[in-house]
């Protein structure tokens, strides 16, 4: 009924309300209302979101309200939109819309496929007590370099400054090994972490999952672009 109703494009967000007794808390709760309601301010005020419609913030997921509903009586996170999913998600205080993603002007068809064929760029799963040895001749055998890091987008700090340092010679992508959900931008300073490696001059692969940022990276490098095109473009 909201979304049939509104006058305008502006987004009407409504954030979640405290448990009920439908769904009692939890014995660590989470404070619903102290962490949504400003995730709601900012869709409402929020360019990306206009045309959106009525729409629901439930743990940081923004979601229509035509689509979702209750999907579990007792997990916090109870609240899904079935055959749909999330419109968008709140991370670090911004408001990212999954179906509204920036479209950019196309790569040029073709490209020189003898260039796509030495665009080799590596992927690194990052582990525990990785100090990345088996990157040390990387820059002499590849053009690019995409890394799957911890949770946000983290990685040891023992191997922070070994990426910076590849970082000055060949585009270097900062993903997560989970495969779902944004690396971060600004929230943690420890080194290793992905304001620190940002500032070592590693790219921000926003939602791209590892596969999918090395694919892109290549297309790329077939075009002739290499890093300045992979900083604006993955995201």
């Amino acid at each position: 009924m909201p979304s049939a109703t509104a006058p305008t494009d502006q987004p009407a967000a409504r954030s979640t309300s405290p448990p009920t007794p439908a769904q009692p808390p939890t014995p660590h709760p989470r404070k619903a209302d102290a962490l949504t309601t400003p995730s709601a301010t900012s869709l409402a005020a929020e360019r990306e979101a206009r045309g959106a419609g009525a729409v629901v913030v439930l743990d940081d997921e923004v979601h229509a309200a035509r689509w979702v509903r209750k999907a579990h009586s007792t997990n916090p996170g109870a609240f899904a939109s079935p055959g749909t999913g999330p419109l968008g998600h709140v991370v670090e205080g911004r408001v990212r819309m999954l179906p509204t993603a920036p479209r950019h002007a196309p790569l040029q068809a073709g490209g020189d496929p003898g260039r796509l064929e030495a665009a080799r760029v590596a992927l690194h799963v990052v582990t525990l007590e990785d100090d990345g040895a088996q990157l040390e001749e990387l820059g002499t055998t590849h053009a690019g370099l995409v890394i799957a890091g911890f949770g946000v987008g983290y990685v040891p700090d023992v191997l922070a400054p070994r990426l910076g340092a590849l970082a000055e010679h060949m585009p270097v992508v900062l993903t997560s090994r989970t495969g779902s959900g944004s690396v971060l931008r600004h929230t943690y300073n420890a080194p290793g972490s992905e304001t620190d490696l940002r500032r070592r001059g590693l790219i921000d692969g926003g939602f791209l999952d590892p596969y999918k940022a090395r694919s892109c990276s290549r297309c790329f490098w077939r075009q002739e672009q290499g890093a300045t095109t992979s900083r604006k473009r993955l995201r």
